[in-house]
């Protein structure tokens, strides 16, 4: 009994070991903010298995967070969980990319400027505070503290996705 027990400890040992995470990092080094972006997403960073939405090929993880809540509408509402990534590709190439990938989710051009991608109902679209899987993108301009650092970029991509178990 006891060499069961072992085998089964190792192979759940080995499987999260060998678990991969959602995408490349570049996350952002130095003291401060950059530091404490680092920090905060090297605790969140997901699997690639516990995201629906794929991550955009060649894209890297600047910083990631834990779902909250907010006070949205009025209503106490959960913010799911989030990892941003940054591309050198242009933002409508990472859109059509996800337009392809996603197509059983809903999409809207916001303000000209963000293609928001939601899974749920068509009234469930918020690209401020998600509470149901969500894929935005936007152009940068590499300005943010998590962006700083690295050169070249156009597109970030900020997903939303919902926790294993909910």
């Amino acid at each position: 009994m006891t060499h069961l027990l072992l085998i089964a400890i190792a192979c759940l040992a080995w499987n999260l070991a060998s678990a991969e995470p959602y995408a490349p990092t570049a996350l952002p080094t130095g003291g401060g903010l950059a530091k404490d972006i680092a920090e905060t997403a090297k605790d969140h960073i997901p699997d690639k298995d516990a995201v629906e939405a794929p991550p955009y090929p060649g894209a890297k993880i600047v910083s990631a967070g834990g779902g909250s809540w907010a006070e949205y509408g009025g209503q106490r509402r959960e913010i799911l969980p989030h990892v941003s990534l940054v591309s050198t590709d242009p933002p409508e190439k990472v859109a059509a990319f996800y337009k392809t990938q996603l197509k059983d989710w809903h999409h809207a051009k916001e303000y000209g400027m963000f293609d928001v991608f939601w899974k749920g109902r068509k009234d469930q679209q918020n690209m401020g505070a998600p509470s149901v899987p969500t894929v935005v993108v936007s152009d940068t301009d590499g300005s943010s503290p998590d962006e700083q650092h690295l050169t070249g970029l156009k597109t970030r991509i900020d997903v939303y996705y919902q926790p294993a178990g909910r």
